[in-house]
């Protein structure tokens, strides 16, 4: 008798295990806009009254369902949404053996790539849609006319290695010169380095793609996701007419990037309100760094709104529900710092200016 009420709480905590780790996306779906073009999703509906949340999808992946702060937001009542790009893995996999889109229209752009998401959410019949554009999908979101917030935005696709991009543009220049095959030169330099840095990564997850998947489609993707976004610079994008500008930083991001990523604000504020919220001790991924504070800088943007030119605030990891706002010195001390930063890769540390 005993053995048998052992067993029987065992199996009562795996139900409990397993009810706990169930999702709370719907099933894995694509939806096909044409011939060789699908879009992998999972959709999570919330509150009717609430909007649903948009993640668009990062280069080298969608997100994945386990990230925290999914569960900390739809506890909330919101929506969730979470995409790839038609030439991204989750999506090529559905293709069985048709040929990708990409291979038919090599000129897809990071616009392109938006207006994919947007046929997913006009699908789905989504009222109330806001765009959380999390790194490589910023150069997304700088072409949607939705609500959207920025978060740890891409500024340029040179700053995750800024000395091999001058480095490359050095060579590039090089190959202009000559006026019949320079253009072709380059194009095929730049794909060329694409798939070297591309090819161990899809080496690595061939498990995840299942058997029988075309490593070669799935690393030409790569390719072409990484094109489309080579030449975007998010501090040249217009913000004109888009309502108020909503930013989450992470304090821990590298200096280069973080750098343009005020750049950006700079040119932000020039058209509207702006609010900012950095996350102390937060790395490039806040979502998944800091899950707690993301959550209340969400909740914040998405609850309130400012008219105020410029307003920063900072969300201390340790105190993960409160915003601090700064003071007018204090944000010109932020950014005075921030604008200093260098060409390098390391992580950011504000603690100058923020305190420990």
């Amino acid at each position: 008798m005993k053995n048998l009420v052992v067993i029987f709480s065992l199996l009562a905590v795996l139900v409990s295990i397993q009810a706990s780790a169930k999702s709370i996306f719907g099933p894995e779906s694509v939806i096909e806009i044409e011939a060789g073009r699908n879009v992998f999703y999972q959709y999570a509906p919330g509150d009717t009254d609430k909007p649903t949340l948009v993640f668009l999808p990062g280069v080298n992946r969608a997100l994945p369902e386990e990230y925290p702060a999914f569960k900390l937001l739809a506890a909330q009542g919101y929506g969730l949404l979470i995409t790839a790009t038609s030439s991204h893995w989750q999506s090529l996999v559905t293709l069985e053996k048709q040929t990708p889109y990409f291979e038919k229209n090599s000129e897809l752009t990071v616009s392109d790539f938006n207006e994919e998401t947007e046929i997913v959410i006009k699908t789905l019949k989504i009222k109330k849609p806001v765009m959380v554009a999390l790194s490589y999908s910023s150069a997304m979101a700088a072409f949607t006319k939705l609500n959207k917030i920025y978060v740890a935005p891409m500024v340029k696709a040179s700053d995750s290695n800024p000395q091999g991009a001058k480095a490359a543009a050095q060579w590039e220049a090089t190959l202009a010169l000559n006026p019949f095959f320079g253009a072709i030169w380059i194009r095929q330099f730049r794909d060329s380095n694409y798939r070297k840095h591309w090819s161990p990564m899809v080496e690595d997850n061939q498990a995840a793609y299942g058997e029988g998947a075309d490593l070669d489609q799935i690393l030409n993707g790569y390719v072409s996701i990484s094109r489309a976004a080579e030449d975007f610079d998010l501090t040249e994008a217009s913000f004109a007419g888009t309502g108020e500008k909503l930013f989450i930083l992470g304090e821990y991001e590298s200096q280069i990037r973080l750098r343009g990523q005020f750049e950006t604000i700079n040119k932000a504020v020039k058209s509207g309100p702006t609010r900012v919220l950095i996350v102390r001790r937060a790395e490039h991924n806040v979502p998944q760094s800091q899950p707690k504070a993301f959550e209340t800088a969400m909740l914040e943007l998405l609850t309130t709104k400012s008219a105020a030119k410029l307003k920063v605030g900072v969300i201390d990891s340790k105190k993960s529900k409160e915003i601090r706002w700064l003071a007018v010195s204090e944000v010109k001390a932020l950014f005075a710092e921030v604008l200093s930063l260098s060409d390098s890769t390391d992580s950011a540390d504000l603690s100058s200016v923020l305190g420990k």
